[in-house]
């Protein structure tokens, strides 16, 4: 058994939650109990991710950028954006609202406040 499990004691269907998003920090102020889909709101960006963010990606050819959440099987789009850092703020200011607590936000690499008029 692993050891997050072991410390927190879930029942059947339940979930641990790493809060950080570091398995190997079992403190118990990083785990918390939830439910599967609230486990996967906090996962990381996926291995095949081009944007080095989360709910990001290129469209098409077109240069832009695109937010987008993904929900209970459906992607809602967040909007275009000419650079993918503002896609990205897009989808940290929607994350909260879709995920609560358990929204992983993207680490942004520059100072939006310079793009925005």
């Amino acid at each position: 058994m692993k050891m997050h499990r072991l410390l927190m004691e879930p029942r059947k269907g339940e979930f641990v939650d790493h809060i950080d998003g570091n398995t190997l920090n079992n403190c118990l102020d990083n785990l918390r109990l939830c439910r599967k889909q609230q486990n996967e709101f906090n996962s990381k960006i996926r291995a095949d991710n081009t944007s080095g963010y989360k709910g990001v990606c290129r469209f098409g050819d077109t240069g832009r950028w695109r937010a987008f959440i993904n929900l209970n099987g459906k992607q809602y789009g967040l909007g275009l954006y000419s650079t993918k850092d503002e896609a990205a703020d897009m989808y940290n200011r929607a994350a909260p609202i879709f995920f609560g607590e358990f929204a992983r936000l993207n680490q942004i690499n520059t100072d939006l406040s310079e793009v925005r008029t």
